[in-house]
């Protein structure tokens, strides 16, 4: 009698669908990391580039992984020398959010993009909120303070200088020997010599080279006439109106009644 195989067949392993990446839009491409780009500008390249490589031959896959995140790029492009028949070898990417954009036979420049809908990653940055408008006449000092003209080619007569401690502070600034009614606003501002409501500059003196700085000695401008300079005077940044307040006069004693001091009364 022949014998019976014991052989068991195996059991057969069940067939898993792996699954694949959905097919990207058209145009679109995707780096080793998984991040999608496309081309945002043919044959051009950014003037405001940064140079990540060279003499590497490199594809724009490679060079996405390598821009990516780099702390000279701004995070929206990048770019290379794709049409270069001698082979890619350059990569860029693009240090500010806008690419200043320059035409260029070898390079294309690449945005990221999202990978399902070609749609650009990029988020503009919030602006900073701007300072409201100023009413006509009034300039805004480096501190925030605000000024006008009060008194046009004169300068107060009671006045005291700021002359020294104004070129100090426009050299140390910008290293400018001649200010601005703005800087010398940042001097005169709270000095002890100044009563805080008037400065002087010499704003016509031609050529216009600001290098005189006063300001009055009391809340009262003397004021003479002088061809080279204005009278400024601080006032509210939204409406114009003087910032200057009168102090509070000092109580007087009160009246002391008729009578002799000391005496008893007569009768």
């Amino acid at each position: 009698m022949g014998g019976e195989s014991l052989w068991t067949p195996a059991t057969p392993v069940p067939v898993v669908d792996v699954p694949t990446a959905p097919a990207l839009p058209e145009g679109v491409s995707r780096d080793e990391h998984g991040r999608c780009f496309a081309v945002a500008h043919s044959h051009s390249r950014c003037n405001n580039y940064h140079i990540l490589s060279t003499d590497v031959p490199t594809t724009p896959a490679e060079c996405s992984a390598v821009a990516w995140g780099h702390e000279d790029c701004a995070g929206r492009y990048f770019d290379l020398d794709v049409h270069d028949v001698r082979g890619v070898d350059h990569c860029y990417c693009v240090r500010g959010e806008t690419c200043n954009v320059g035409d260029n036979q070898n390079h294309d420049v690449f945005e990221w993009v999202d990978c399902s809908t070609g749609v650009s990653l990029w988020t503009p940055a919030t602006p900073e909120p701007t300072a409201p408008e100023l009413p006509e006449g009034v300039s805004r000092g480096e501190h925030g303070r605000c000024f006008a003209v009060a008194y046009s080619h004169s300068y107060c007569g009671n006045h005291h200088s700021l002359n020294d401690a104004f070129a100090e502070h426009n050299f140390f600034m910008s290293g400018a020997e001649h200010g601005t009614p703005a800087e010398c606003s940042a001097v005169a501002w709270g000095h002890e010599s100044c009563a805080g409501r008037y400065f002087a500059v010499d704003v016509h003196d031609p050529p216009y080279q600001v290098n005189a700085c006063h300001c009055a000695t009391d809340e009262t401008c003397e004021t003479r006439e002088n061809e080279q300079y204005d009278v400024f005077e601080w006032v509210e940044c939204a409406t114009g109106a003087s910032l200057w307040t009168p102090p509070t006069p000092a109580p007087t004693a009160p009246g002391l009644g008729g009578g002799r001091i000391g005496k008893k009364p007569l009768g």
